[in-house]
């Protein structure tokens, strides 16, 4: 990936959006069949100027149409790579989204190995529902994280907790597991609040 991002960057402009094409158009010509027959999904987030200042996005590279709503399971896989920007033109578009926001929520994107990714989902509801019990007891001053730092740490949790239950399966390989990679993105200092 850091080859793909330093080919681009020295061909042109650099946009997210730009790098995002640019990989879809390397992953359609270099992939082999074999390699794009388990799927391949990526997500690319940063930061976009516009007039009103920065905001987040969050573009999403994959060559499977969707998720069986049953298993869990990706369905549609292709030859072809689809491009599409998931956060800011669609999902933050949605009043909840924008409401959670208000209230201190956040938006979550993942994918990978459906029961690893199933499982993470539960773990991460179960962990907010505890955590909420927590900060809301009237005599503990534990509270939500206020800075990237310590929301990276939840997150690093949460994987972890996967990791370990990879590391004691029966599947055939550690389809989760190994070092936590946390990459954190503080927002430019013109960025619009969510």
């Amino acid at each position: 990936m850091s080859d793909c991002i330093d080919a681009y960057e020295s061909t042109s402009e650099s946009t997210l959006e730009g790098f995002t094409k640019y990989l879809r158009e390397r992953l359609s010509k270099e992939m082999n069949a074999e390699e794009r027959s388990g799927g391949c999904l990526i997500h690319v987030a940063g930061y976009v100027h516009d007039n009103a200042g920065a905001h987040p996005e969050m573009w999403f590279i994959r060559n499977v149409e969707g998720i069986d709503e049953r298993t869990g399971e990706y369905v549609g896989l292709g030859s072809n790579f689809q491009v599409t920007e998931d956060f800011w033109n669609r999902d933050y578009s949605a009043a909840a989204t924008k409401e959670a926001f208000r209230t201190g929520g956040y938006q979550r994107y993942f994918n990978g190995f459906p029961p690893g990714r199933i499982a993470f989902l539960g773990l991460s509801q179960m962990l907010q529902r505890f955590f909420g019990q927590v900060w809301a007891h009237p005599v503990w001053k534990f509270r939500p994280p206020q800075s990237l730092d310590e929301l990276a740490s939840v997150v690093e949790l949460e994987i972890r907790v996967v990791g370990t239950m990879f590391g004691s399966s029966d599947y055939p390989a550690a389809y989760i597991g190994g070092a936590v990679q946390v990459e954190k993105c503080l927002p430019p200092d013109d960025a619009v609040v969510l």
